[in-house]
């Protein structure tokens, strides 16, 4: 989705689910603006819905989630990507995020259910990016394999660069787990 018809709920071409009692929602001459409300520890996330039920849509398979990020906040704000997650509260969710910190920091990390159970699976600096007033453009990528044994894995990547900039070939990090085999994917 684009944002560029001006509407996160219109179904062209998904429709987009939050929790307004989270944050903010908006779109701006084309941009998508997500802002969390304050004092709220909770991870604004913006999913899109199942048209069929209540929530969100899951996944399963082969997925890339590709978005462009501004943060505007000040301090310890990031910005991310999940995959195959249980849901969008930290404290129990469960799945893989990709992302940059306002360090410069890319991580990519699986949570199993509370913020102590998070396993790094990789981290990296990044250059001469200030997410606070440049874009970033973040994608994570999602594919399984069987190994000879005939167990199902998948190579998580992570990729990032700004506007203007062509894609890397290689993604900044690559991990390899098999933990999730389904769940939700957004921002």
């Amino acid at each position: 989705d684009d944002f560029r018809d001006g509407n996160a709920q219109d179904g062209s071409p998904v429709f987009w689910w939050w929790d307004p009692a989270k944050g903010d929602v908006a779109v701006v001459e084309g941009d998508l603006r997500m802002r969390p409300k304050v004092g709220k520890p909770d991870l604004l996330g913006l999913a899109p819905k199942d048209v069929y039920r209540d929530g969100m849509q899951k996944y399963a398979g082969d997925l890339a989630v590709t978005a462009q990020f501004t943060t505007t906040q000040s301090g310890g704000s990031s910005a991310g990507i999940f995959t195959r997650c249980s849901g969008l509260n930290p404290y129990n969710v469960k799945g893989y995020v990709g992302g940059i910190g306002t360090n410069n920091q890319l991580f990519l990390i699986r949570f199993d259910g509370s913020p102590s159970s998070m396993r790094q699976l990789g981290w990296r600096m990044l250059g001469n990016v200030d997410i606070g007033s440049e874009d970033i453009i973040l994608q994570l990528s999602i594919s399984d394999f069987f190994t000879s044994q005939g167990t199902r894995n998948s190579r998580i990547e992570l990729r990032a660069w700004q506007p203007g900039e062509e894609m890397p070939i290689n993604p900044q990090i690559i991990a390899t787990d098999s933990q999730y085999s389904e769940g939700y994917a957004g921002f």
